[in-house]
Order: C-alpha cells, then sequence, then structure tokens
C-alpha cells in the first residue's frame, strides 16, 4: 500500500495541476471573448461609415437632380438646363 504521505502529496499536485488547467481554460475564454467582442466593434464601425458614406452620398446626390437621366441625356447630346452647374441635367436636344 502507498504511503499517506505520499498520496497526499499525489492529491495536491492533481488539484495544482487541475487548478492550473482550469486557469488556462478561462484565460482561453476571455481572450475568444475579447476577440468577438473586437470583431463585433470593428463590425458596428464599418456599418457607421458605410450609413455616414451613404448619407454622403445622398446629400451630394440631392444636389444634382435627376443625374442618371441626366447622364443618359448627355451622351444623346442634348442641351443642359438652366442653373446645371455640372452639366448632368438635360433638357432638350442641341440642333
Amino acid at each position: 500500500p502507498l504511503p499517506d504521505p505520499f498520496l497526499n502529496k499525489l492529491i495536491l499536485s492533481g488539484r495544482c495541476l487541475a487548478k492550473q488547467q482550469q486557469q488556462q481554460q478561462q484565460l482561453q475564454e476571455q481572450q475568444q471573448q475579447q476577440e468577438q467582442q473586437q470583431q463585433q466593434q470593428q463590425q458596428q464601425e464599418q456599418q457607421e461609415l458605410q450609413q455616414e458614406d451613404l448619407h454622403a452620398l445622398g446629400l451630394v446626390l440631392s444636389q444634382v437632380p435627376h443625374l442618371v437621366e441626366g447622364l443618359e441625356c448627355c451622351t444623346l447630346k442634348m442641351k443642359p438646363r438652366e442653373g446645371d452647374i455640372l452639366g448632368c441635367c438635360c433638357m432638350q436636344l442641341v440642333s
């Protein structure tokens, strides 16, 4: 039979190992959570940036009415509308 002090040492060593493993596992879980939080933050920031970009584009495009129509009719050699600085909006054919 094993002597008691030896058995106690083994048990203590085992507990120590178990504690270390538990701490390592907790550390890994914390790291994973931090990584996930960072990824979520990055995604949120990207979405916010996209929304800001869309808003900015909307503002710019609202300053240029009928932009698509203008681009189409300008390629058909039509005359720009009055007050159209960029020459994007057209109203009649150039004769």
